[in-house]
């Protein structure tokens, strides 16, 4: 069946535009895989621009904060003033002994996209990732990482905000589940409600992070390993860039 879908502008209260595209194709007609979705099951296209991002990649974060989320999204007001959404080398510089502050990169979030009333959305009733109709496409370059710190007992987010000049690495501020565009590896795609998205989703980051061993080194040393071969893999992409500037 061909698809249905329509093209839009969205203008957020913070004057960011979005590129809108609602597509009445159930996903089995789309590829999941290149999406990211929110609990409302809208979803996000990235494009090229994460070319090369490794799955369940682990962060040095430079600072969480709470608080104050609001106004350092109203200070991200173009791309030119995005942290870039593929990892510095500094971010990806972990010490073997994990002494610095991790996060695992969980997904994006759209600057000011959820102060809007506009984007206020009831969710299909039973309807799952899979299964969604008319599901609300947003288009842009404007978009910050997402995620959740290894430190914690249970699963926060945070968006990655202003990043420092010298070290590459960004100040983290918590935001609300309901905010982010989630990475389909964190994603159960079968889920046919907000309540069941809302348990299932965070289970998938705590199983990441090796949450619930109960041996908390056991489960950071879990945690480095994969990122080693992560970082590994991340490096040799950046360095394949750098050879063809």
């Amino acid at each position: 069946m061909a698809s249905n879908a329509n093209d839009d502008t969205e203008m957020t209260d913070a004057g960011t535009s979005y590129d809108l595209k609602t597509d009445d194709q159930s996903a089995n007609k789309r590829d999941v895989e290149t999406l990211l979705y929110n609990m409302a099951l809208d979803a996000y296209r990235v494009g090229d621009s994460l070319q090369g991002r490794q799955r369940k990649q682990l962060l040095v974060i430079q600072e969480l904060k709470k608080g104050g989320s609001k106004a350092a999204l109203e200070a991200v007001s173009s791309s030119a003033s995005c942290p870039s959404l593929l990892p510095h080398e500094e971010e990806l510089d972990v010490d073997p002994e994990m002494t610095q502050q991790l996060a695992i990169w969980v997904g994006l979030l759209l600057p000011g996209l959820r102060d809007n009333p506009t984007t206020v959305r009831t969710t299909q009733k039973g309807a799952s990732v899979r299964s969604a109709r008319n599901v609300k496409t947003y288009e842009t370059q404007l978009a910050l990482r997402v995620v959740a710190p290894t430190d914690k007992n249970n699963v926060n987010y945070y968006v990655l905000t202003k990043q420092d000049a010298n070290t590459k690495l960004c100040i983290a501020h918590n935001v609300s589940m309901r905010d982010v565009f989630f990475f389909p590896e964190f994603r159960d795609d079968e889920a046919g409600s907000s309540a069941e998205r809302k348990e299932q989703w965070p289970k998938l980051i705590q199983a990441a992070l090796g949450m619930g061993e109960k041996d908390n080194k056991q489960s950071k040393t879990l945690s480095f390993d994969n990122f080693k071969f992560n970082v590994g893999a991340q490096r040799s992409v950046i360095n394949e860039v750098d050879s063809l500037v």
